[in-house]
């Protein structure tokens, strides 16, 4: 999707959905577009962690840690949150910038 709004597929029915929102909403349109696509990105990946936090117990989530699986479950106190800390996953990991406070 990303790729779509930054104008980086040839796909034509991509390039023709690209084009309509830009047309019709400008620059701004698309980087509003944008921005809500990173936003939910962030919400569903903490509402999933969220979830494998509760269902610990039937769902886990391994990481390997020097060569052993551990449950990652077990080894945060809040995977959601761990997500948007100052040294959190999308600090540490997102390759995009942070979007305005909206």
């Amino acid at each position: 999707m990303l790729q779509m709004l930054d104008g980086q597929t040839r796909a034509p029915r991509v390039v023709a959905l690209r084009s309509a929102l830009q047309q019709k909403y400008g620059d701004a349109g698309v980087d509003g577009a944008r921005f809500v696509l990173k936003e939910t990105v962030d919400v569903v990946m903490f509402h999933f962690l969220s979830m494998l936090e509760e269902h610990a117990p039937v769902v886990k989530l391994g990481v390997e840690d020097d060569g052993a699986w551990v449950d990652a479950a077990e080894t945060s106190d809040g995977l959601g949150g761990e997500l948007y800390s100052s040294d959190g996953w999308i600090q540490r990991f997102s390759r995009f910038e942070k979007g305005p406070a909206v």
